[in-house]
This record gives C-alpha cells, structure tokens and sequence, in this order.
C-alpha cells in the first residue's frame, strides 16, 4: 500500500484461546476526538498478555528465528486449559482515519507454531503474512514496539537515563535520523559529485549545496540542544519525585501505629454490631407476640381463650345436641321451627364441631396459655 501514511490509530482487538478470557475490545473513536486510549486491567487478568500480544501483532515474532523463544512466548500466552489447540489474535486499525486494516496472528499450540495474515483494506482479502503499509516498516522494531506498548507501572525503570535504546526510539519517531540520513546522503553526493565533475563545477553550485548542508546541520543542533534540555528537566523532576517519596515514607514512619489501631477498632466495632444484632433479633423475637404490646391486649387474648374453652362443645355430644334441635318443632327462642331454620343450624353447627377447626383453635390457646412476659 503505498498511500502517505498521517496517522495509525488502533481501533480494538479480539482474543480467543489464550489465557485472558475470549472478548472482543472495541476503542474506535469514531469521531476522532480521542488522542489516546487508557486500557486498564486488575493484576493477574492478562495484561502482559495483551501487552505481548499487541507488540507481536505489528513485529513477526518468526523472524527472530529461535525456536526455544518462539516456544516460551506460546507458553506465555497459551491457555491454562490444556484441551485447547489453538489461540487466534486480531487486532484492528485505520489508516489516515479511514483505511481499515487488520493483522491476525494465529498460534498452534500443538505444533508451536504462529501465522500472520493481513488484511489490508484493498478488497484483496485476507492474504498469508504479515503486511504492514508502507512507511511504517522503517520504525517498526522490537525496541519501539517495546516503548510504544508498555505498562504504566513500569514508566520509571523505561526512561532510565542508562536506556539507550530510549533515545534512539524517541529519535527515530520523531523523525530526527532523518537529519543524519540527509546529511550523511548530502555529503555522499557532494563527494560523488565533486569527483564526476572535477574542473566543471562552478562554484556557485558548490556554494549552494554547502550552503543548504550548513542549515541542516544548525537545525539538527538545534534539536540536539532542545534534547539535552529536556533531559535536564526529566533530571530535575525525577529529583522532586524522590524528595516526595521521602517524605512520604516519613509520614508512614511517624503514623505507623495508625494501621494497627485502625485493625483493633475495627474489630471491637465488629463485635459491637453483632451484639446489637442479637438485641435487635431478641427484641423483633418479643415483639412478634401480639401479647408483647401491651397489658389489655394481653388480657384481651387469655380472655378469648378461656372463653374459646368454656363454649367448646365435644364433637360426639355436640353432634346429638344440634339433631335434637333440628328436629324439633319448636326452637329454643320459642319460635316455631321452619326447614329453612332446620338447614341454617344443620349447616352451622360445622363451626363448633369441625375437626379442622378445633386444630386452628388450639394451638392459639396453647401459644396463650403458654406466653411468659418477658423483661426485655
């Protein structure tokens, strides 16, 4: 793809038999309002897996052709479910904000192999290898994709001053070795073409092109001086950054005794809500007794029972009673006995008799008979 490459920007990736759970993570930002994207992950959940593979996805990881380390970078990743063979990453991103691209990169666990195909958004397909646009290629390596992919956690121990590496990497995105390039092709050409036109050019000609490498080499000072200055900066703010460490190491030193006073009254308060648990549970036990809230309530109900027993009617004498009435002529008020009186009373005297009834009723008196007022 030889379109001018602006901007990459990754828009998400999917896992699916490594050792993070199978999801898909989408970042599009699709009205481009983002200038970065924070992805955050609890520890143990695979985020130096995502790290690796995200790096692995740009940089074929089969041209460093070693096997044992290819090997221990499966094992890395590989799913701590055995009875799974294969892992698939993909990870998606546009070019200038409009070019979708994608890189899979497929591992065999079996056969400790990975494969790279690459979709490049050209209506070719998927196609074998990795393939990455043109104008990347010259930035892409392991040391970048290290500083370009990493964890916060670890920014300090990246930028150590000791890290050469650091400024190279820095230096080549920014495109600062395109000024050695320049000077270096420069000086080439000047010698070359002093040696093809000897006695020929005039020197106008050379004047100029000197002219031009002289303003290359006082701009690349000038960037060299403007990286020295921030070096300097980065050294003092890492000096302030120990300062602050120190003292806050000293507050821990002075209140040491503060965590192990914290631990003692968090225990006593635990103890304290379990009693007051008991309370409230003993109090909610008493107050479930009607005969609990007050003392005509309570005379109220051992009244009903004893009146519950005093009008209890045996069920064999009872039965004989109610037939003697029914078939009566007359009633015990003294009114003359109709069949639509016979009926009522035939179907009444079910409430005094009833075996069910008599089961309701006497555990009632049984819980009144038996309530014990309580001091609490």
């Amino acid at each position: 793809m030889s379109t001018s490459i602006q901007n990459l920007k990754i828009i998400g990736w999917e896992y699916k038999g490594f050792k993070t759970p199978d999801v898909i993570v989408n970042i599009d930002d699709k009205n481009n309002t983002r200038n970065f994207t924070l992805y955050q992950m609890l520890s143990g959940e695979g985020k130096t897996t995502t790290l690796n593979l995200l790096r692995n996805s740009f940089y074929d990881i089969n041209k460093k052709n070693n096997p044992t380390e290819i090997k221990r970078y499966i094992e890395e990743v590989r799913s701590d479910n055995l009875d799974i063979k294969n892992g698939n990453f993909e990870v998606r991103f546009k070019l200038n904000n409009e070019i979708n691209y994608r890189v899979n990169v497929s591992f065999d666990y079996s056969e400790e192999t990975i494969k790279y195909t690459t979709f490049k958004g050209d209506g070719s397909g998927y196609e074998d290898g990795l393939i990455l646009p043109d104008g990347i290629g010259r930035y892409i390596t392991p040391e970048f994709l290290e500083i370009t992919f990493f964890d916060l956690e670890l920014t300090e121990s990246l930028y150590k001053a000791d890290k050469q590496q650091t400024d190279r990497i820095i230096k080549k995105l920014c495109k600062l070795d395109y000024l050695d390039e320049i000077s270096r092709s420069l000086e080439a050409f000047i010698k070359n073409f002093r040696k093809k036109n000897q006695g020929k050019l005039k020197d106008s000609q050379l004047e100029k092109n000197e002219q031009t490498l002289e303003k290359i080499i006082k701009h690349y000072d000038k960037v060299i001086e403007k990286a020295e200055k921030q070096k300097e900066r980065k050294s003092n703010l890492q000096k302030k950054i120990k300062e602050i460490e120190k003292k806050i190491e000293e507050i821990k030193n002075e209140k040491s005794d503060i965590k192990e006073q914290i631990s003692v009254a968090k225990e006593i308060l635990d103890e304290k809500n379990e009693d007051l648990r008991h309370a409230f549970e003993a109090v909610f036990n008493g107050l479930k007794n009607p005969m609990s809230i007050n003392k005509e309530i309570k005379n109220d109900l051992e009244l009903f029972e004893k009146n519950l027993t005093k009008k209890r009617i045996p069920k064999g004498v009872g039965e004989a009673f109610f037939d003697e009435i029914i078939e009566s002529t007359e009633c015990l008020c003294g009114n003359h006995m109709t069949p639509e009186m016979q009926e009522n009373i035939r179907e009444s005297k079910k409430l005094f008799l009833d075996e069910e009834n008599i089961a309701i009723l006497n555990p009632i008196k049984t819980a009144i008979k038996n309530f014990e007022t309580s001091e609490n």
